[in-house]
């Protein structure tokens, strides 16, 4: 399920420090199965490694805040969101939100644009 979503490379600082660097492409909110088993994958590897540094960024289709998406899929958004928080949390990770905008609407004649803060994180 994983591959193609999950890019991993293993690199060493000028310090001669190993780390990890992972590029990650969450599947879709609709799919919360598919979410929890790409997140499964993801935490056995970073559990084989614990002392790994790592840095982990990418699509996670997960948001801390969700400014401009229609009220009638938050259940759904909601859920994702609180999964994604809580496997950083698990892992120990730190989430850092993009200050640029990651969705835009662009407006129809007459309207206002919208736009959200939805994050690119790294752990």
């Amino acid at each position: 399920m994983a591959q193609g979503r999950v890019l991993w490379l293993g690199a060493k600082t000028h310090d001669n420090v190993s780390i990890s660097i992972l590029n990650v492409h969450q599947v879709t909110a609709k799919r919360h199965d598919l979410q929890q088993q790409v997140a499964l994958l993801l935490r056995a590897m970073i559990d084989a490694a614990l002392t790994q540094q790592r840095i982990m960024g990418g699509d996670f289709n997960a948001a801390l805040s969700r400014y401009g998406y229609a009220r009638s899929t938050s259940v759904l958004y909601d859920k994702v969101d609180k999964f994604f928080q809580d496997f950083v949390h698990s892992t120990h990770g730190t989430l850092i939100e993009s200050e640029a905008d990651t969705r835009r609407d662009l407006p129809e004649s007459g309207d206002q644009v919208h736009r959200s803060t939805t994050s690119s994180r790294g752990t």
